[in-house]
């Protein structure tokens, strides 16, 4: 059992994020071959475009600066 995340927006989506406690005896340090590490890429990059759309621009560099992060908060 995990946590189901649900998304609501135009297109309401659900994931489950799994419960890393439930089976003590996978070995999460395995490596991955080629294959199976671009398939899991490509999965992510499928996962991503439900929740962005094909036209989504990048995050600007300034965007995810400190400064651009903490922009219109006083400073202490």
């Amino acid at each position: 059992m995990g946590i189901v995340v649900n998304i609501l927006s135009n297109a309401p989506v659900s994931f489950e994020i799994p419960d890393p406690t439930a089976d003590p005896f996978v070995d999460n340090n395995q490596q991955l071959s080629h294959e199976e590490f671009k398939a899991l890429l490509d999965a992510l990059a499928v996962l991503s475009m439900k929740f962005t759309g094909p036209d989504t621009q990048p995050l600007s560099d300034y965007a995810v600066s400190r400064e651009g992060i903490y922009e219109g908060h006083p400073k202490l």
